[in-house]
């Protein structure tokens, strides 16, 4: 393992599939230092990541997306947003922490998926996120359907037509 850490480049896929089997171990020391050696190596594993996402294996699935929040690639945006709808909500408020991190490169995405997904848990992360975006400028422009997603009285249409115009903005 120490391999890898002095020298990225050269890890294997073999290493890799190593690294996320040790994500489900009992032992939470191993499965954080097999996180953390994910994490140094960056956006080389992101694909890699992504691609267990879809287990029903809840510990793999929760250190699979805290390894993608603290990697904060951008590639990462469609599978964040995709769980921003988990049944669990230990996932979704990582996901949440993972787009707020890519910052304003999340914010089309959710847009988008806000034309024609207006559930409720989706809007409550939606909220949160574009919430958390740091520019002002882009803060400015999502005003009008950050209101309409604090709305009490939540109306899907009114959503969606606020992220319409929201989104026109931005082309």
């Amino acid at each position: 393992m120490t391999e890898f850490k002095k020298n990225r480049t050269n890890v294997s896929s073999e290493d890799i599939k190593e690294l996320i089997n040790k994500l489900t171990d009992n032992n939470g020391m191993v499965r954080q230092q097999a996180r953390e050696t994910l994490v140094s190596m960056d956006n080389k594993v992101t694909q890699d990541i992504i691609n267990i996402l879809q287990t029903s294996n809840y510990r793999l699935k929760w250190e699979a997306v805290k390894t993608l929040e603290q990697i904060a690639d951008p590639d990462s945006i469609p599978a964040f947003i995709e769980l921003l709808d988990d049944e669990t909500s230990e996932i979704r408020w990582m996901a949440a922490k993972g787009l707020i991190k890519t910052g304003s490169l999340s914010v089309k995405p959710i847009l988008n998926k806000l034309l024609d997904k207006a559930d409720i848990i989706f809007i409550q992360g939606a909220h949160h996120v574009l919430n958390k975006i740091d520019d002002k400028e882009i803060k400015i422009l999502l005003k009008p359907l950050i209101n309409a997603l604090s709305n009490k009285d939540f109306v899907a249409e009114r959503i969606s037509l606020e992220a319409k115009k929201t989104l026109r903005l931005f082309k």
